[in-house]
């Protein structure tokens, strides 16, 4: 009996982001701009007021003027300037600018003015950046124990994930979505764990809700097409893979998923036409030659299919060649 080769291609992703630019409105721009003005003013008069130099720092942030706001506050500081919130703003701005050692002495020495969640609560995303994540959970557990912010359970959560914590990551982001207003990114972080722990059902219904939530997530379509794959409702995949072409056309990966789903579903002709687009975006994909040789091969075009699987076997792929051995003559 002839056997029939093919393959899936699958791009799951995690992602984890550490995001220290707060989005500013235009009306917060103009503010900010104006009190930078004020206090350009205010310091030449008062050259040594250390809480200006902070003020217009600050303001400077939100303009996303960080090296301007970074001597803002390093001069504060240097003017004695004992408040907790100018080591952590600066520590966010060191975080920004990459230099994660830095930022830590800063929130260590903003602890010692003051041990606020908020000020453990960075210094952890600090330790995770530097993938020091025992020492991330040990500052997110005492950032939880002073305030218990939604975004501190998540950030331990994706913490726990990187030590191979399956069960309390999962009670984490469980937290996270039973307290947050809009838990987007753990409905997507947990849906990846529950995939990883082959509860694909579950992910499913992570993902339906990162979607519901919002809808121009693409990362959520992506991964909800490929568990839909998974559990064969190749109608779900084609419907999501439509959405992630629409938003993007080149996407290789997206038309080569849905060639798969449409073949399943007999789609034989739609099939066709999506690993011919693949090919297109993505000539160095031998299992798109492949897959489309098989295509070819159930339409009885066992000549085109051959071309197919040759041409993907010169390319080194083993499944081809045995397609070879099997179907040409």
């Amino acid at each position: 009996m002839k056997r029939f080769f093919i393959l899936i291609l699958f791009v799951p992703t995690i992602a984890f982001c550490q995001d220290v630019n707060r989005k500013v409105s235009t009306a917060d721009s103009l503010e900010s701009v104006k009190a930078v003005a004020f206090f350009d003013k205010e310091i030449i008069n008062y050259p040594n007021q250390a809480d200006y130099y902070f003020e217009r720092g600050r303001a400077k942030i939100n303009l996303k003027d960080f090296n301007g706001a970074l001597q803002d506050l390093n001069k504060a500081v240097s003017l004695n300037y004992n408040q907790e919130l100018a080591f952590i703003d600066r520590g966010r701005l060191k975080d920004q600018l990459g230099d994660f050692a830095a930022a830590i002495a800063d929130y260590d020495q903003a602890i010692l003015i003051k041990p606020t969640g908020v000020a453990y609560y960075n210094r952890g995303l600090a330790n995770h950046s530097l993938n020091n994540f025992a020492e991330a959970v040990q500052d997110y557990d005492k950032a939880i124990a002073l305030d218990a912010r939604p975004d501190f359970y998540y950030s331990r959560g994706m913490a726990k994930i990187a030590l191979k914590d399956k069960a309390g990551a999962l009670a984490d982001l469980d937290k996270t979505i039973l307290v947050s207003p809009t838990p987007e990114d753990a409905y997507f972080a947990r849906g990846n764990l529950k995939n990883d722990q082959n509860d694909v059902k579950g992910a499913l219904a992570d993902y339906s809700q990162v979607i519901a939530i919002n809808p121009l997530n693409m990362e959520a379509y992506n991964a909800r097409m490929i568990a839909s794959l998974i559990t064969r409702n190749f109608a779900g995949a084609v419907t999501d893979a439509d959405k992630i072409i629409a938003a993007d056309p080149k996407n290789a990966t997206a038309y080569f998923n849905r060639a798969y789903s449409k073949r399943s579903l007999n789609n034989f002709k739609g099939a066709i036409e999506d690993y011919t687009k693949s090919i297109e975006l993505d000539s160095q994909n031998s299992d798109a030659y492949n897959n489309r040789g098989l295509v070819k091969h159930l339409m009885k075009n066992d000549a085109a299919a051959c071309s197919d699987f040759k041409k993907a076997a010169q390319m080194g792929n083993k499944i081809a060649k045995d397609n070879v051995l099997h179907f040409c003559k």
